[in-house]
């Protein structure tokens, strides 16, 4: 479990992830907000129809722990959607089952989203504290990982420093997730609870799970899929209730803690 490799290929199965070997087709996220007392019925469904995530801890009821750290302007320009920053996030993600760390950028543009990410370790976290002179945005941002730089995540430096992103809220929750595929590629549910949010303006995950609670008694449903919808979805959606709403874990962390106004760290 604690092998950074078997959670690439986990992540690997996310629709939306973009691969190393060049893979950009398209990918879609729907996202619900249900009522805890909902979310069984959608489990049972997906735990028939699907794959329970290999990954999984039995001690947390078959799910595992998601920290993600996102980065954003000290003016929050990510928050409050101002170019060039209205479609991208970048955040550090973690799993408090493995000391593997992830650099990821997410692109979205309606419910259509491409992800990008590369594993690093936390001794390279280093590298964030002591950067470089900032240096020009390639107007390539799909350009490969490296593109002539030796370390990894230095793509992922350099769009941070052009853009004055630093970290900003750490964000946790208990994941519940299920795989499949088809002929309409791979397919993904999640649902997450117990989200949790906090300020955090350093390059690294704070240890636990604390901060303010983002959505008590409800959970964040995403279905996520590659192209055309899915048969298999459509066919959730026929037996439930199911109606598609826009879901912001940061959006709501920055809400919780000052209305998007000057953040104030704690602790």
């Amino acid at each position: 479990m604690n092998d950074p490799h078997s959670l690439a290929v986990r992540e690997a199965l996310s629709p939306g992830l973009h691969m190393s070997n060049g893979d950009r087709a398209p990918a879609y996220e729907l996202k619900f907000l249900l009522p805890e007392a909902h979310a069984p019925r959608v489990e049972d469904w997906a735990a028939t129809h699907l794959v329970p995530d290999p990954h999984a801890e039995p001690r947390l009821g078959n799910a595992y722990r998601v920290t993600s750290l996102y980065l954003d302007t000290p003016r929050l320009d990510v928050f409050h959607r101002c170019p060039p920053n209205q479609r991208r996030k970048l955040r550090l993600r973690g799993y408090c089952s493995s000391a593997a760390l992830f650099l990821e950028q997410k692109t979205r543009r309606g419910d259509r989203v491409r992800k990008r990410r590369t594993p690093i370790c936390e001794t390279e976290l280093l590298r964030f504290r002591d950067p470089p002179h900032p240096p020009s945005l390639s107007h390539d941002e799909t350009a490969p990982e490296g593109n002539g730089q030796d370390w990894c995540g230095a793509w992922f430096q350099k769009r941070s420093i052009a853009r004055g992103l630093r970290p900003t809220f750490q964000i946790g929750c208990v994941r519940s997730a299920f795989l499949g595929t088809g002929t309409e590629g791979p397919i993904r549910i999640t649902l997450d609870r117990h989200i949790w949010g906090v300020p955090n303006h350093d390059w690294r995950l704070l240890m636990g799970q604390g901060g303010l609670p983002l959505l008590d008694g409800q959970v964040v449903l995403e279905l996520k899929y590659r192209s055309a919808m899915p048969a298999l979805f459509k066919r959730l959606l026929e037996e439930m209730p199911l109606t598609p709403c826009p879901v912001s874990k940061y959006r709501l962390a920055v809400r919780a803690w000052n209305a998007g106004g000057e953040v104030h760290p704690v602790g």
